[in-house]
């Protein structure tokens, strides 16, 4: 069986020798670990992937397959590293076995607190999955932790493995100053590349689509934290069709009821869940980990479109507390600039505290973003609504 170690790259897989992985595995841009290099970090991947003699494997890979699998069938695998995130290093796996193929993406967390969270991550995952069915968030495959010790120091690496997204990539808002909102999508196989226009507003509009399928009508649940920054939504597109997914979904909670007061109406926080999503979705870092970046008001329209057409579809799959989607449409274009604008200043403590990076950002642009969402209501055609029809 071959094993090799590599570094993902915008020109392509960079093939790791001997001397580079004698070099100190870096926890960030940086920082250097106390004493684990390069090589300990992929063997530790190595050695959980293939622990008690690769029987998790070759079972995973059975189940999947639905034919039999051994170690002995193992042909090749590759390890590659591919980027630093906030609170966990991500990889990817590859495995050849029995003539066929499958890649793994692997979150790594070292700190307590990174792992208290993957831990919390891989059960929302897991939840989520089982309950709505869908297929745009990824299958969680397990979940396992791997002691590395040298020179009479120990780490303790915990790694969650989980469906990779095939063909998907990382994007980001370019800034929109020049002219108009583009987004960067990091291609890894064909180089970073950017796109406008209407392939910039469908990658905004099924973004909106996803959050929103997942959002719980009937007691306010949403899928929270994620921000663009983070890399959180990925993107399929060759010009002609477009696919996103998201990678993650660390929390999953009630954003806008206080503690001891009664949960608003569906509708008030169906309300509450759009205002905030059409601010989010205008947040990004430049380079994904830079400056704050502020997407145009072109962003919103998309943003109003996904929500409307997910929560169509939850209309017709029996699931509307707040109403029917038209009488929803209604309400929200009902609604004047003041008090739109009055919502938002409500939460600026909110966004204050949970959004600290992006807050004077925020802050700078509630007056403008509060008449952006209220001419996108005003423009919203809610006709094609009654044309849609449940997925099958």
């Amino acid at each position: 069986m071959e094993v090799i170690y590599l570094f993902s790259s915008p020109q392509g897989d960079i093939v790791l020798d001997a001397e580079t992985l004698k070099c100190p595995f870096r926890l960030t841009p940086l920082e250097s670990h106390p004493f684990l290099l390069l090589k300990d970090f992929f063997d530790a991947i190595k050695n959980n992937i293939l622990r008690d003699q690769g029987r998790t494997l070759a079972q995973f890979l059975q189940g999947l397959w639905q034919q039999e699998v051994s170690i002995e069938h193992l042909d090749r695998i590759l390890i590659r590293y591919e980027k630093y995130g906030t609170l966990y290093h991500m990889a990817s796996l590859e495995i050849w076995a029995a003539q066929k193929r499958i890649k793994l993406a692997v979150a790594v967390a070292f700190s307590a607190e990174a792992q208290s969270g993957l831990d919390f991550e891989f059960e929302i995952l897991k939840q989520l999955n089982d309950y709505y069915q869908l297929p745009y968030l990824p299958q969680v495959v397990f979940k396992n932790p791997v002691s590395v010790e040298k020179n009479g120091m120990t780490e303790i690496l915990l790694m969650m493995f989980s469906q990779w997204f095939e063909g998907f990539h990382e994007w980001h808002f370019a800034n929109p100053e020049a002219g108009e909102q583009t987004i960067v999508i990091w291609d890894q196989e064909k180089g970073h590349r950017s796109v406008s226009g209407p392939e910039c507003r469908e990658i905004i509009r099924q973004a909106a689509y996803i959050l929103t399928l997942y959002y719980d009508l009937q007691e306010g649940y949403q899928i929270h934290p994620w921000h663009h920054g983070a890399g959180d939504f990925v993107v399929k597109s060759d010009g002609k069709s477009v696919e996103v997914r998201l990678i993650t979904a660390r929390g999953y909670e009630k954003l806008f009821q206080k503690q001891g007061e009664a949960q608003p109406d569906a509708l008030t926080s169906l309300l509450y869940f759009l205002l905030n999503l059409t601010l989010k979705m205008r947040l990004d870092k430049a380079e994904g980990l830079g400056e704050p970046v502020w997407a145009d008001r072109s962003i919103v329209a998309p943003v109003l479109d996904g929500f409307f057409r997910a929560l169509k579809i939850k209309e017709l799959q029996e699931d509307h507390p707040a109403g029917k989607t038209t009488e929803v449409a209604a309400f929200m274009k009902s609604l004047d600039q003041k008090k739109i604008e009055t919502w938002y200043y409500l939460q600026l403590e909110r966004y204050r505290l949970s959004e600290k990076e992006d807050y004077p950002v925020i802050r700078k642009n509630i007056e403008a973003h509060s008449a952006d969402v209220f001419r996108a209501l005003q423009n919203f055609q809610a006709a094609f609504l009654s044309e849609m029809k449940a997925p099958q």
